[in-house]
């Protein structure tokens, strides 16, 4: 699940989606197009051929730069898909226009019991969920780690996103193409895997500690949050195999999927601590409701009046 971010402006309107997140949630989409109508034909407000053509003629640059201060903020909109307790704002709090909106997930119905999670194993074992993630290079540590699990006291879920495929499993490890995160972490202890902000906030929303490693710039500045919060810990890996060869990545040691086991047990032998830490911050993330935010902060601003129009450039006095 990813982070999503929303800039509009009154001269057009571009979405951005950071990530294999779903789309934005239905009522903003029916706002949008509600809406577009009344910003692009806003008064003083060109479309976007317009503001085109206008932007290659010096006196419009001219004038744009006369007024940038305080034309540019009131044109812009930015939703950003996370909390201010996560990812803080810089000194003085977010530029004018961007908002904060919380996590874009969906959510589905919980279940009191799915028949695939809850029967024909020992549900007494702590429960890993293993996520593969959406992209990244291909999962061939996966056979090493169900190896592994197979004869810990933990049992293992994976999601593999069809991704990867995986010979027949032994007891104690299930193996799902696809299935709600939110089912199998409110029966989990831990978070494990190649993950996003979606699936970061999906764990943290139900106050489960994450474990994970990263495969792009992004995924390594959400696991230093996580570290840095005491939401968990991140696992270095340039190349985590069965065998574990390869050189280590700067930094830090590749794991071994016995050193993954053993930062599990470390990790969960925090306890209460740990526990603690994990509950307090997800009342960030369930306070809010990431869709409802959004289409509330973009009617605001589609109600609110347009930008005063620059002046024009008249003939030299």
């Amino acid at each position: 699940m990813a982070n999503q971010r929303m800039v509009v402006t009154w001269s057009g309107l571009f979405c951005d989606d950071v990530g294999n997140g779903p789309p934005v949630s239905g009522r903003i989409q029916r706002r949008f197009r509600r809406g577009c109508t009344h910003a692009f034909g806003a008064t003083g407000v060109g479309r976007p051929g317009r503001w085109r053509r206008w932007r290659t003629q010096a006196p419009f640059l001219r004038v744009g730069l006369r007024h940038a201060d305080a034309i540019r903020p009131a044109h812009r909109l930015a939703l950003m898909a996370d909390v201010p307790e996560f990812h803080p704002p810089p000194a003085g709090g977010p530029a004018r226009g961007w908002h904060y909106v919380g996590p874009l997930t969906d959510r589905p119905r919980p279940e009191s019991h799915v028949a695939c999670l809850d029967d024909g194993w020992d549900t007494s074992r702590p429960l890993v969920y293993l996520t593969l993630g959406s992209s990244g290079r291909p999962a061939d540590y996966l056979p090493g780690l169900i190896d592994t699990f197979a004869a810990s006291p933990y049992r293992l879920v994976v999601t593999t996103g069809g991704r990867a495929g995986v010979p027949p499993v032994p007891d104690g490890v299930r193996v799902f193409d696809y299935l709600p995160g939110e089912w199998i972490l409110a029966r989990a202890q831990v978070l494990l895997g190649v993950v996003g902000i979606g699936a970061i906030y999906q764990a943290l929303r139900q106050a489960r500690p994450v474990l994970c490693w990263a495969e792009h710039a992004d995924q390594r500045a959400h696991l230093a949050r996580v570290e840095a919060l005491g939401l968990g810990r991140r696992l270095w890996s340039r190349r985590l195999s069965s065998g574990g060869r390869g050189a280590p990545p700067a930094g830090g040691p590749s794991p071994e999927p016995a050193q993954v086991l053993e930062a599990i047990d470390e990790l969960l032998a925090e306890g209460d601590a740990l526990r603690t830490r994990c509950r307090a911050f997800a009342v960030h993330l369930t306070a809010r409701d990431g869709g409802e935010v959004a289409a509330d902060v973009f009617e605001r601003h589609l109600e609110s009046a347009p930008p005063p129009r620059p002046p024009r450039l008249g003939p030299p006095a």
